[in-house]
């Protein structure tokens, strides 16, 4: 018999063997992530979201197969003016019965969702997990942008390419020049491709989020790229905490980066800066860096500094207007 429910800190115990059978672990192919690490940061994550989100299960005659967790989003419910949230992990072991497991578990969730008036739900996948993504496209998810995912474990030998726009930390003069630039880059994005959502919204979204960045909210550093003292883009970075405190690996990354089009070539400039300043001064384990896969410029100066490819997500959207 297949049951749904909340899950409880009694599962626990069973909750850890399912990471370690769990295929689609986004940290599986971090060479500077050990096997250990990869568990405990799922299963620390998960552990912690019973406190301050929902985790829902789903059994079959008393075993658990499955477990989803999902997370309020308060700041983006804020900006858009509607209840949204994620799936922060969707986690199965295998099974023949694996396709029954997901929809019965995303079904549920959605019935949770209309119930709590949550309005928008999105899902970052890996394109492997093809049952997932069935269940997905059968319950009205929507593909709204897919993500790549770089790492940069060199300190010693970061390649110095030509200087063609000199790179200074942001200073509070740059931000009206930089915020004009944000607005024309951002225009398309998964939020204004979204027709459920408010184009003025989702294009003030970035904007927003780059004046979080600004205020170093959203942000620990930031690096601004000049052509002739006029700032023409910049680039930031955070540390990832929720990583650091469960595995103690030291990771930077969940950045944003913006750069003028009449500057194409200061982006190269700035990832070498925000390479330099994480992997020699700060000396992290490793650095992150994300980019939609249609953004060959970006995955192309990627390649160039030595960046490992090791991550691709798909980003679904359901909505419950």
């Amino acid at each position: 018999m297949i049951t749904v429910g909340f899950l409880e800190l009694s599962d626990l115990s069973a909750v850890k063997q399912l990471v370690y059978e769990y295929r689609f672990n986004f940290y599986r192919k971090f060479s500077g992530v050990q096997s250990q690490q990869k568990y405990l940061y799922c299963f620390e994550s998960v552990k912690s979201s019973l406190v301050k989100d929902k985790v829902l299960f789903v059994k079959d005659k008393g075993v658990l197969r499955g477990i989803c967790v999902f997370e309020r989003l308060d700041w983006d419910s804020k900006h858009f003016g509607l209840e949204m949230a994620r799936i922060k992990h969707f986690i199965f072991s295998e099974a023949k019965e694996i396709l029954i497991y997901k929809r019965k578990l995303i079904e549920f969730l959605i019935k949770i969702c209309i119930q709590e008036g949550v309005k928008h739900l999105s899902f970052k996948i890996d394109p492997e997990d093809s049952s997932g993504i069935e269940v997905l496209e059968n319950n009205k998810f929507e593909l709204k942008d897919t993500i790549v995912s770089y790492i940069s474990l060199t300190r010693e030998k970061i390649p110095h390419l030509k200087t063609l726009y000199p790179v200074c930390s942001f200073k509070p003069e740059y931000e009206k020049d930089l915020l004009l630039i944000a607005e024309k880059t951002f225009w398309f994005n998964r939020f204004y491709s979204d027709r459920n959502i408010p184009h003025d919204k989702a294009l003030s979204f970035y904007r927003e989020w780059v004046k979080g960045c600004f205020r170093k909210d959203m942000a620990d550093d930031i690096f601004v790229a000049l052509k002739k003292e006029k700032a023409v883009g910049f680039f930031t970075y955070k540390m990832d905490k929720e990583l650091y405190t469960y595995t103690g690996i030291r990771a930077l990354g969940r950045g944003v980066s913006v750069v003028s089009k009449y500057a194409p070539g200061a982006y190269i400039n700035l990832l070498e800066a925000a390479l330099r300043k994480g992997m020699c001064e700060l000396r992290v384990d490793f650095g992150v860096f994300e980019t939609q896969i249609w953004n060959y410029p970006v995955i192309r100066a990627y390649q160039r500094y030595g960046l490992k490819f090791v991550a691709c997500r798909h980003t679904f959207h359901r909505s419950f207007c």
